[in-house]
């Protein structure tokens, strides 16, 4: 394998419907019937899913560690680890007895155990496979990457976005090419300066914009991850994920703004690859428009993609749709709000709606949050006789749970970064009536624990020269005092 910075460190597995379809075995996990379950997989035919038996094969070979995290108890997976006669496989196993009813997925704490075993640190290059969404929600809180298996079973769409989601083939690659085989389209390109990319990789996402396992199932197609400041996990990513920045730099941007050129490049090759799928023409190519008053970067995007458009079948249009005048920001809005707000106020432009019935129809948007514009879109298309419509993003928000709201007003806390240092911390966004906010509640966020006595250490500015370092937070404790210090990275 190659010795570089891409290369795959670890790999943890989820267990039930990861590693085999273990939906048959649930009533004997729950009532804990270790006869039933005997007597079961005497009877039954039990298998591995197809090729992961040799994915762990050439994961050992090539000496890469596996471990298992799942929420099920030690005395089952032990007695399937013996029946798949696989468990020399792992170098830990972590089950529900290790981490108890507080700490089992959707939290960290199995996945940090996991990696204690392994002697190894939180990193991107250690990847968690899991087939649900508390498997993508615990590997980003402990800092991997979480993927979604697509030989895993699927119960339902999943609402928070992973790093992809790939086959036993992909991963067998990726063995040998680094885990930048996996990064999604537009996460490469914002890296590479929009220069070369491997495979095509997107999230394929459903007409609300949950995850669907297969691109053939979905309505919606994500070219990458934008992580806000609303949870821990994602606010430690925000600010040197690449992509997540480009997203930003439109909100302080005038009315000369225009999308980084790779966002266009995406678009339109991703377009005509879906015309040879779908084995399709799309008759109408447009965008989510501008609210009125703010700049059109998409309606100027998709006319610089019109002038590269290698064909004359297709209509671009810029004002198919329409926000109507006074529809406010849906940014402070939780989803089922942001539903309803965009299906009142975006309209189908009158003079335009008669080409659309019976038209192969792509609905462009920069960042999906919610789903909620992209869905009302198309939704709203089909009511208008479309015969096939996709929406096109260039990023889906990684929206995971953060359940911290101000002890004072009960208002959920938000993360914004200190200018002076660069940590972050939670603060309470409730203005006053005169818009300035109220001194509610902050609270700093922890960088790691004190090496020395295992409290929280934060960045902190030298009073003298504003050199940032790392501060034990037993500086002033009155009982035992720790003012252990280091050098901030």
């Amino acid at each position: 394998m190659n010795n570089n910075s891409n290369e795959l460190i670890a790999v943890i597995f989820d267990f039930d419907n990861t590693i085999a379809p273990t939906d048959c075995l649930e009533r004997f996990r729950t009532t804990r019937d270790e006869k039933g379950l005997e007597k079961h997989l005497r009877e039954q035919e039990l298998k591995l899913f197809d090729g992961i038996e040799y994915l762990f094969n050439h994961l050992c070979h090539n000496q890469i560690p596996l471990a298992i995290v799942t929420n099920s108890p030690r005395w089952y997976i032990n007695r399937l680890l013996d029946h798949f006669i696989i468990p020399n496989h792992f170098d830990a196993v972590i089950s529900y007895d290790d981490v108890g009813p507080d700490n089992k997925k959707p939290s960290s704490k199995g996945i940090t155990l996991a990696l204690e075993k392994m002697g190894l640190k939180s990193s991107q290059n250690i990847l968690y496979v899991g087939d649900d969404k508390n498997d993508v929600i615990a590997a980003y809180r402990a800092g991997i990457k979480p993927i979604i298996g697509k030989w895993t079973i699927s119960k339902e769409p999943i609402s928070y976005m992973p790093a992809g989601v790939f086959s036993i083939t992909d991963l067998v690659d990726m063995v040998m090419k680094g885990v930048g085989e996996l990064e999604l389209l537009a996460e490469v390109l914002a890296t590479n300066s929009g220069k070369g990319a491997g495979k095509p990789n997107v999230l394929p996402l459903d007409q609300d914009s949950k995850l669907v396992y297969h691109n053939k199932d979905a309505s919606i197609f994500s070219f990458g991850r934008y992580f806000p400041l609303s949870s821990e996990a994602s606010a430690s990513i925000h600010k040197n994920h690449l992509l997540t920045q480009h997203v930003l730099e439109k909100i302080d941007a005038g009315s000369s703004y225009q999308v980084p050129s790779y966002w266009m490049v995406i678009f339109r090759e991703f377009i005509k690859n879906l015309e040879k799928f779908k084995n399709i023409n799309f008759d109408i190519i447009t965008v989510v428009p501008a609210k009125k008053d703010k700049v059109k970067r998409l309606e100027k995007m998709l006319s610089n993609i019109e002038l590269t458009w290698s064909t004359s079948d297709s209509l671009f249009l810029e004002d198919l749709f329409y926000f109507e005048d006074g529809t406010s920001s849906t940014k402070t809005l939780n989803r089922s709000e942001r539903y309803v707000q965009i299906d009142k106020t975006l309209k189908v432009t009158h003079q335009q709606s008669s080409k659309i019935k019976g038209a192969n129809i792509i609905v462009i948007d920069d960042v999906s949050t919610s789903g909620a514009t992209l869905s009302s879109a198309i939704k709203t298309l089909y009511s208008y006789g479309a015969n096939q419509v996709y929406g096109l993003c260039i990023a889906k928000t990684v929206s995971l749970p953060e359940d911290k709201s101000c002890p004072k007003c009960r208002t959920k806390l938000r993360i914004q970064t200190n200018k002076k240092t660069g940590g972050q911390f939670w603060y309470c966004p409730k203005k006053s009536e005169n818009g300035k906010y109220l001194d509610h509640f902050t609270e700093d966020i922890k960088e790691k624990d004190c090496p020395k006595c295992g409290r929280p250490m934060f960045k902190r500015a030298n009073s003298r020269d504003g050199s940032v370092f790392l501060g034990c937070s037993g500086f002033r404790s009155p009982e035992n005092k720790c003012s252990h210090t280091e050098k901030a990275s």
